[in-house]
């Protein structure tokens, strides 16, 4: 049974990114966990500090490979998302893509979540909240 750690809080800079992505790390490292981080911020700031640099870019270039397409799936009922091909396994990575924490895994962001944030506060109808779970229960 997974287990589900949010940080969550309406103001920057209070270190929601720094807590998420060490205490994984220490989960997955020192506990032997398999630890997925979501990243759920628009400014990307787990996925920036967890892949290499064009690593970033290629996600940059596949938004349907991050969170943002989960969300867009549940609003224009497509189903682009795709679990397995959006998870980067392995995180970070050396400068030879070796991973340092096996068991660390990432679904990544995409800059693109901040217009989604905009399209979702007027659709006071529609369960976002609940597009996750939806999403990644299975």
């Amino acid at each position: 049974m997974a287990k589900v750690i949010a940080f969550i809080n309406f103001k920057g800079g209070v270190g929601k990114t720094s807590n998420a992505v060490n205490l994984g790390a220490v989960l997955a490292r020192d506990f032997g966990k398999r630890v997925l981080i979501v990243d759920l911020d628009a400014q990307c700031n787990s996925t920036y500090w967890l892949l290499r640099h064009h690593e970033r870019r290629a996600l940059d270039e596949t938004p349907q490979r991050t969170t943002c397409q989960i969300f867009l799936d549940h609003m224009v009922g497509t189903q682009i998302f795709d679990f397995d091909a959006a998870v980067i396994r392995g995180v970070p990575r050396s400068a030879a893509g070796n991973p340092h924490i096996a068991s660390l895994d990432l679904l990544g962001a995409h800059v693109n979540l901040l217009d989604m944030e905009d399209r979702l506060s007027g659709r006071t109808l529609q369960p976002f909240f609940s597009f996750l779970e939806k999403t990644l229960k299975p």
